[in-house]
């Protein structure tokens, strides 16, 4: 029930809407992993203001398990760094790196480790 087929890179640049749906695009990185990893992964374009009401939608069709957020979180983070490591290779990239991961590492790692929630702060 976590695992299956999964989209693996749903931001805002994945997905169109059509008929008051979203329909994902791009399936390049398809393939079988977490469920919560496309959470993970999409969360990082909402706004802290939204992402409650992400998951109230989200729990309205399907059932999360009761440590759904620490997960998340995880799955949060693990895409992070997967995408800097993809933009490292561009020298186009660094100088938003540059200011990037120091902020990554401050608001989420950090509080990860700390076993202290982030997803939800503003």
């Amino acid at each position: 029930e976590s695992w299956g087929l999964i989209h693996a890179d749903i931001h805002q640049g994945n997905y169109v809407l059509l008929d008051r749906e979203i329909r994902p695009i791009d399936f390049s990185r398809c393939g079988f992993g977490f469920y919560l990893y496309d959470i993970g992964q999409s969360l990082g374009d909402l706004d802290a203001s939204v992402r409650s009401p992400f998951f109230e939608g989200y729990t309205s069709i399907r059932s999360l398990p009761g440590s759904y957020q620490t997960r998340v979180e995880t799955f949060f983070n693990l895409a992070t760094i997967e995408n800097f490591a993809f933009h490292s290779t561009n020298p186009k990239e660094h100088e938003f790196l540059s200011r990037a991961v120091p902020y990554v590492v401050q608001h989420h790692l950090h509080p990860y480790l700390n076993n202290e929630d982030f997803l939800f702060q503003h």
